[in-house]
């Protein structure tokens, strides 16, 4: 009986072990998450409040990727006052607004393809490749 209550005893413990480790790989988890998250946010914001020329810089390095990818002309989808300009010096027409940090949407002139090129949605589509990066430099072994 002394047996059996001592293994069972190891046995219980060795459970609570497990689980207590269990719950610290999950917690270590969260906050890797929630740092990462962070991470995001700030390159967002970072994004949003680009000085005008890196600003000009990047939205015209996009555009001119967007057209070649499209592979004709563009029509052009704005988010800043500032991309009427990026449009007028590269003879592109511009469709309409659209309401994001920044960045631009292009149409082919057909209407047929239209690739989203705002911060939003190079964010949204990166994320993942992203998170795995900044994961492994914040949190290498």
């Amino acid at each position: 009986m002394l047996e059996d209550g001592k293994k069972q005893g190891e046995t219980l413990e060795n459970i609570m072990i497990a689980k207590a480790n269990q719950d610290i790989k999950r917690e270590i988890m969260n906050a890797s998450e929630r740092i990462i998250d962070e991470c995001f946010t700030k390159a967002h914001h970072k994004l949003s409040t680009l000085k005008e020329t890196e600003y000009t810089l990047m939205v015209t390095k996009l555009v001119e990727d967007g057209c070649k990818k499209i592979g004709g002309p563009c029509k052009l989808e704005i988010s800043r006052d500032l991309d009427k300009k990026i449009a007028e010096k590269m003879n592109l027409k511009i469709i309409g607004q659209v309401e994001t940090a920044g960045g631009i949407i292009l149409h082919s002139e057909d209407g047929n393809v239209t690739l989203d090129h705002t911060f939003d949605g190079i964010l949204r589509r990166e994320r993942n490749r992203i998170r795995i990066k900044v994961g492994k430099m914040l949190f290498q072994e």
